[in-house]
């Protein structure tokens, strides 16, 4: 599974993303989906870069005005479609269309028939005759009438992004979350005495030091996440997986959204923004830990 170039893994069932993404899914639910878009600032919007295995690869910028959005340099998160309806629901996201499987289907079926750019004939049934040699038929979709009233879909009408509901609900449930030991020991007296911003730059500093160790290097920032992981590739037969590049992104937006803020300015914000901000603090710091427990040698 390590060497799967997608995502492979077993829940109900196994799962599987055929795609090289440079991020994928770190679970299942509207938990992880709401966390996933919520480790990046306030005001940030989400676009849609690529839609395979009913699942949606996004990024915080418009992806035409990019030269490559998929180059892994970009910040990406990738949310499964029921997840994204969740949230919907939910009324924590907006930007997102449910569809059912045939509109869903229809509007792949549109997208291939525009980048085709007229090289296609239709045949008397609407599918697409492209004009290759042999010939190629893409066929039209067919409604199911089974399913068609079910909205198992989702597509990002513009832009997506977190509405306020959805950051007072983020809110509650990291800062109900049980802390690392480590990083609980490194803020408690702060959190005690009100200083909620030093205790964020406490724990970041905490996460920084321990992989600046770990590496054995003097860098820093995303110089310093780099090294780490290319530490964690060598140790994974050279093959970068779904898990590293997941964990990767998980480091990334830390260092780039709440390490850098906050290193460098005064803060005021309440305990419960404090807690939950330590809580994505302390996930990445475990991750940390069990990541280079996992690859601690080469070949393993």
């Amino acid at each position: 599974m390590e060497r799967f170039p997608g995502l492979l893994f077993y829940g109900g069932g196994a799962i599987a993303i055929h795609a090289d993404w440079p991020n994928y899914p770190v679970g299942e639910g509207y938990e992880y989906a709401l966390q996933a878009l919520g480790s990046y600032p306030k005001e940030s919007m989400f676009f849609e870069v690529s839609d395979i295995d009913r699942c949606l690869l996004l990024m915080n910028k418009c992806p035409k005005k990019q030269t490559n959005p998929f180059d892994p340099s970009h910040h990406h998160c990738a949310i499964w479609h029921i997840d994204l309806i969740d949230l919907l629901d939910r009324g924590v996201i907006s930007g997102v269309k449910k569809l059912t499987e045939y509109q869903f289907l229809m509007k792949e079926f549109e997208s291939v028939k525009s980048k085709l750019a007229g090289n296609y004939s239709l045949d008397h049934d609407g599918n697409l005759i492209l004009n290759t040699s042999p010939k190629y038929t893409y066929f039209k979709p067919d409604i199911d009438d089974e399913f068609e009233g079910t909205h198992t879909c989702a597509s990002v009408e513009g832009a997506l992004s977190i509405t306020e509901a959805g950051w007072q609900a983020l809110e509650r449930l990291l800062s109900g979350q049980n802390l690392h030991v480590d990083i609980e020991l490194a803020t408690c007296d702060f959190i005690v005495i009100g200083r909620y911003d030093t205790a964020i730059r406490e724990a970041a500093l905490l996460l920084e030091s321990n992989i600046k160790a770990s590496v054995n290097g003097k860098l820093f920032g995303q110089q310093l996440i780099e090294l780490h992981i290319k530490q964690i590739v060598s140790c994974n037969q050279g093959f970068k997986s779904s898990s590293i590049k997941a964990y990767r992104h998980e480091l990334r937006t830390v260092f780039s959204f709440v390490r850098n803020d906050f290193m460098h300015n005064f803060k005021e914000i309440s305990k419960t923004e404090c807690l939950a901000v330590l809580s994505r603090i302390s996930r990445v710091y475990t991750e940390f830990k069990e990541v280079t427990a996992a690859y601690s040698a080469p070949n393993t």
